[in-house]
């Protein structure tokens, strides 16, 4: 649609991660000794679409689709907020740490996606823009 928009308005056009703008959310609404934010959207199955950011909202690690398993996280040194309407499947098979915390109902809103393209230097070419999906389509 953004895409759409920006081609018959002649405007520019500037990609935002979806990921990107709910750890945003999820450090507004969070105390200052989170070390890690990781926001996660339902993939169904047992699988997520995650990323993981430090506190400074750096990216820790690249978006992935990651099917969940015991010791997904483990490599986690620190406080550590999992957020999205995916962490709840997460939460549930999760093993228990006193570091780990679990908010779902962090969600980004239109200040979450804007603070992220105020911060942009470049846009993306109109013509030529994908979205980043994690997962191929495999149809039906």
């Amino acid at each position: 649609m953004a895409k759409g928009l920006a081609y018959g308005l002649d405007i520019p056009l500037i990609s935002v991660s979806t990921l990107e703008a709910m750890a945003i959310a999820m450090k507004k609404g969070s105390d200052q000794n989170t070390d890690f934010f990781v926001p996660m959207i339902d993939a169904r199955r047992n699988e997520v679409y995650c990323q993981t950011f430090n506190k400074d909202l750096k990216p820790v690690s690249k978006p992935e689709a990651l099917i969940l398993e015991n010791a997904a996280f483990n490599k986690l040194n620190g406080n550590t907020l999992f957020g999205g309407d995916g962490c709840h499947k997460w939460q549930e098979q999760a093993e228990k740490n006193k570091n780990w915390h679990f908010k779902s109902d962090a969600f980004l809103s239109a200040e979450h996606v804007g603070k992220i393209a105020i911060n942009t230097t470049g846009f993306s070419d109109i013509a030529y823009f994908e979205p980043n999906y994690l997962k191929d389509f495999t149809g039906r």
